[in-house]
């Protein structure tokens, strides 16, 4: 099926199965905002000018490296020239303000500190600290492959904290309560007692 598209229409096939609906859609949309109990509304992917946008040529999508052409011509009698003629920019939590600056958590700090993180064994320590310097300097200047790098540091840390270090998270997997017919009998935990309660 691939072998049958242009060039840009493989690349937007591939960004839109593996990036959009897995990562922007799902981890950064969806689950982020039914988490809040809000459904979000991307007028841009109804499958109506979705199946429009994917038929349009190459040269209406794209012309030279000027993205979404048609639709800054469509859209451009309606908005100011600083928003029609703007360059794209693509959505991005504030990670280095978050995690660099001065109100970034304090666990942060403790769990990228050279010593830590070569006690992990899981990262180079002076690549960790380069990166975290950068965008401390740079704030949200950083570029995007340096504000990944970060986060993704931060995360094998932390489960390295949660998981190795101190698994805590072992004893959310010990039942409290084992259901039995119509009854729950609770799990008898140390220095308590066992009781029977009725099943919801």
């Amino acid at each position: 099926m691939l072998s049958s598209l242009t060039p840009l229409a493989q690349a937007q096939y591939l960004e839109i199965t593996t990036f959009l609906t897995t990562y922007l859609l799902h981890s950064q949309a969806d689950r982020m905002l039914m988490g809040s109990s809000v459904e979000g509304r991307f007028p841009f992917l109804d499958y109506r000018v979705a199946e429009f946008a994917a038929g349009l040529p190459d040269q209406l999508k794209l012309r030279g490296l000027r993205e979404k052409y048609v639709l800054r011509k469509a859209m451009g009698p309606l908005l100011s020239p600083q928003i029609a003629q703007r360059r794209k920019v693509p959505y991005r939590a504030p990670v280095a303000a978050a995690l660099t600056g001065p109100g970034a958590p304090e666990y942060v700090r403790e769990l990228l500190e050279p010593a830590a993180v070569s006690a992990a064994g899981l990262l180079v320590p002076e690549m960790v600290s380069r990166v975290r310097r950068k965008c401390t300097v740079a704030g949200e200047g950083a570029g995007e492959t340096d504000q990944m790098a970060l986060v993704g540091s931060l995360s094998m840390m932390l489960l390295h904290e949660h998981l190795v270090r101190r698994p805590r998270a072992a004893a959310a997997l010990e039942p409290t309560k084992i259901v039995v017919g119509e009854t729950a009998r609770a799990v008898a935990q140390p220095g308590g007692e066992s009781h029977l309660l009725e099943a919801v």
